[in-house]
């Protein structure tokens, strides 16, 4: 007898949709920051390339983007004409 046939990990029909993330109404990307001290995954907006900085006018790591990014895209879905304030200034 042969082995039972398994579903391939990599069929695209079984992949979940890619989580798109946006701060003001762009959308953001990771971005790896390396410094001689420390490094980390910080935002960018993907169509600029610039850094997005928070209110200390440090770059935002990708980890708190991702969640105002979240946060963001939840209350668009509830209250369609909104303009967010910038919270950096």
């Amino acid at each position: 007898m042969g082995k039972a046939k398994t579903a391939s990990k990599n069929n695209p029909t079984t992949r979940e949709k890619a989580i798109e993330y946006f701060i003001e109404g762009k959308k953001i990307v990771p971005v790896k920051i390396v410094s001689e001290k420390s490094s980390f995954f910080a935002a960018e907006y993907e169509a600029t390339g610039d850094l997005v900085f928070d209110i200390n006018g440090l770059p935002l790591p990708w980890g708190r983007a991702k969640q105002q990014g979240w946060i963001y895209g939840i209350i668009k879905l509830f209250v369609k004409d909104i303009s967010m304030p910038s919270i950096w200034g």
